[in-house]
């Protein structure tokens, strides 16, 4: 069972940023008033398998905490399974349900879970059964204009348990380019 998300000492939070929230920039930005950081997503998959490059990612500083590490995978049991190794290191377990990258959507993770939110309302319930730390998601808008599901799926979240929900506000298929959509968040 989840706890409390943790009292934070300010209004910044470093999102998760693949290939730019490293421990050093975490440090940085923790020194420069940051008051909650998340590491870059990191493979579930590696981490269970002890993957030397996903272990890295999950190396954090002493001035982090609170401290949050950000997990992807389509596979429910092996993201449990990875947030339980890390349980003790972390305040905060993420999903990453918003990755547009083709190398994560193709395996069904990040982004691709915004086509079922069944999936990621069973995930939350699963990690916050097992955990004893808040688990929050970081999501987009939708797979395309056409498919906007971000309301859906976070009071689906809400509801599963989830104690926080980041909308990045653009679509999948918008990858990173566009105008984003601040009307949803």
């Amino acid at each position: 069972m989840s706890t409390k998300f943790p009292k934070l000492k300010g209004r910044a939070i470093l999102s998760p940023m693949a290939g730019v929230t490293d421990v050093a920039f975490r440090a940085q930005a923790r020194r420069l008033g940051a008051a909650l950081t998340y590491t870059e997503f990191v493979s579930s998959a590696g981490l269970v398998r002890g993957n030397k490059n996903s272990l890295d990612l999950v190396k954090t500083d002493e001035i982090e905490k609170p401290v949050a590490v950000q997990l992807f995978g389509s596979n429910v049991a092996e993201v449990v399974q990875a947030a339980n190794l890390l349980q003790g290191r972390f305040n905060i377990v993420d999903i990453n349900c918003g990755c547009p990258a083709w190398k994560v959507i193709k395996t069904g993770a990040g982004s691709a879970m915004l086509n079922d939110p069944k999936q990621i309302e069973d995930f939350i319930k699963q990690l916050v059964k097992e955990l004893d730390i808040p688990v929050t998601i970081k999501i987009r808008t939708g797979i395309n204009k056409d498919t906007i599901n971000a309301v859906q799926i976070a009071k689906i979240a809400e509801k599963a348990g989830a104690a926080a929900i980041a909308i990045h506000g653009r679509t999948q298929k918008q990858g990173y380019s566009g105008v984003s959509d601040w009307d949803i968040i």
